[in-house]
């Protein structure tokens, strides 16, 4: 019997890892034998569990509490007889990082693992505590114990290759299979009146927000730029609802292996200005790209966008994003 053991994030309350609790395992469930095992879950479902997601915009899960959420998904880990025939997916090779350590001792056959970031990214978490080399070594020693580890894109697996070949290390099992796509159920895409111009989304620290920036684009335009980080959103519905209620997404970025806002505005009708580097040009084409250190280029995509010069963008890696579940699968050696 085929078996998935998925162990996920903390679902930190509206970021991804909320979502992704759910599904994952509900569309990889379709590849294997048997439902698909939550690491974790009953600590979620409990009502009595002292384990809570912070508030929107807030980097992630206090550590404390992500790693007390991963010690249970360990302790759950050993009580299950993991075969030769049975499957384990790490949602983040990572963060904290506990779990993959086990499997140093008790490895799984057929185990996969995706990942996020790396701690070598400019101003990362791991980098702002001052322990980004540590936390690299660690790591690219994890990645040795999963046949593949997935990324979002192909800028991602270029520095992780890059990165650990100049340190003597080369790994060559990642594979870019993109980000999955946010759940209809989700999104809200109404035909809204424009409320506002101008809008930030990303959390408030120096790796995804240039406030400098920001502001001198706000003087130079005469704009408030409106920030989900102002604003005490409390569900999805209310976070796309103020996305599509807006004409001109900015993101200032100054290191993304992704980009999941470009998906989120592209899916609620603004138009999204981003940086030409890091992972935005395998989302987006040049008219909604802009030069870093060029403000008055970048002054000209938003007010072209302003007065309906830009049309709604295309997601450049649109069918990678449509068929994520399948290419998980199929790296696996699972789709049938």
């Amino acid at each position: 019997m085929r078996r998935l053991f998925f162990v996920p994030q903390y679902p930190t309350n509206l970021r991804y890892q909320e979502w992704w609790f759910k599904e994952i395992p509900y569309n990889l469930s379709e590849y294997f034998d048997d439902k698909v095992v939550v690491l974790g879950s009953s600590l979620i479902t409990n009502p009595e569990s002292k384990l809570r997601p912070p508030s929107f915009g807030e980097f992630s899960v206090d550590p404390t509490v992500a790693m007390e959420f991963e010690m249970e998904q360990i302790k759950q880990f050993l009580l299950y007889g993991i075969g030769d025939d049975d499957y384990l997916f790490l949602s983040d090779i990572s963060y904290p990082g506990l779990f993959a350590n086990v499997l140093y001792h008790m490895p799984v056959k057929n185990a996969y693992a995706f990942c996020h970031a790396t701690a070598i990214n400019n101003l990362d978490y791991y980098w702002m505590k001052g322990v980004s080399d540590e936390k690299w070594w660690a790591e690219i020693a994890h990645f040795g114990l999963f046949k593949k580890v997935f990324v979002a894109s192909e800028y991602h697996k270029d520095k992780l290759e890059k990165m650990s070949e100049a340190r003597g290390w080369e790994i060559d099992n990642v594979e870019v299979i993109g980000f999955p796509p946010t759940p209809d159920r989700l999104k809200i895409n109404t035909d809204c009146t424009t409320q506002h111009e101008i809008i930030s989304v990303a959390r408030m620290n120096p790796q995804k927000v240039d406030i400098e920036l920001e502001l001198q684009v706000e003087r130079a335009l005469g704009i408030k730029i409106e920030r989900t980080s102002e604003r005490n959103l409390e569900s999805w519905e209310e976070y796309f609802d103020f996305i599509s209620r807006s004409k001109v997404m900015l993101i200032t970025s100054q290191e993304e292996t992704f980009g999941i806002q470009v998906m989120d505005a592209i899916d609620n009708g603004c138009i999204p200005i981003a940086p030409k580097a890091f992972s935005y040009p395998e989302l987006l084409t040049k008219d909604y790209l802009y030069k870093i250190g060029d403000f008055q280029g970048l002054l000209k995509k938003i007010q072209r966008a302003l007065k309906d010069g830009t049309k709604l963008p295309q997601l450049q890696n649109k069918q990678l994003i449509e068929n994520f579940y399948k290419l998980v699968a199929f790296h696996m050696g699972v789709l049938e």
